[in-house]
């Protein structure tokens, strides 16, 4: 793609080839500045959106980000994949009513979406609405039973309903997926010792 732009910097699909291997490979900065000249010579669709927004992120640049994936989101109303990652965006800057809403509608349209599921758990348990939050984390656990993520936000949950016996159970659930889990470790152990402590 290099060698083609190098040839002919004016080769738009060359440079948006380039732009997305450059963000497939983490290479955001790079690749945010030839979305930003693409932009400059073509329209982009949804896709070209949906990437140069993960680039600007990539980048540092949460506000020029969340403003191309909603232009994803105009192009495309059904893409999930951008509502997600705005939502993301919101749930990092506490923006809780933006985030949900956007999640809730990633899972409108894919119920199975498991990464939504879990934030939307994670967001009312934040809101200490912990009956909720479990039954999110569970609906993620239903679309992937193999999501750390959502086991180890289930733990921490019922910690702070003080089931500890289930929280413990959960945490060990998470160390069978993932072995080397640290948090659930610390978790499980810390739990033990105040329950030794009460027992003295």
């Amino acid at each position: 793609f290099r060698k083609s732009l190098s040839l002919n910097p004016f080769f738009d699909k060359a440079r948006s080839n380039l732009a997305d291997a450059l963000t497939e490979t983490g290479k955001f900065k790079e690749a945010a500045l030839h979305y930003k000249n693409l932009s400059k010579t073509v329209t982009f669709d949804s896709y070209s959106y949906y990437n140069y927004a993960i680039a600007l992120e990539g980048s540092g640049k949460s506000k020029e980000a969340e403003e191309a994936y909603i232009l994803a989101i105009e192009l495309n109303p059904k893409d999930a994949g951008s509502r997600n990652n705005l939502a993301n965006i919101y749930l990092r800057r506490n923006d809780l009513a933006r985030a949900e809403r956007f999640y809730k509608e990633v899972v409108e349209i894919d119920p199975s979406h498991a990464p939504a599921l879990n934030n939307l758990g994670i967001i009312k348990s934040l809101q200490k609405l912990h009956t909720e939050s479990l039954e999110y984390y569970e609906r993620a656990i239903t679309a992937d039973p193999g999501y750390v993520s959502a086991y180890y936000n289930m733990g921490l949950t019922l910690e702070d309903l003080d089931k500890k016996t289930e929280a413990i159970e959960t945490y060990r659930k998470v160390l069978r997926i993932s072995p080397g889990h640290s948090g659930a470790g610390k978790n499980i152990e810390a739990i033990l010792l105040k329950e030794k402590k009460g027992a003295l």
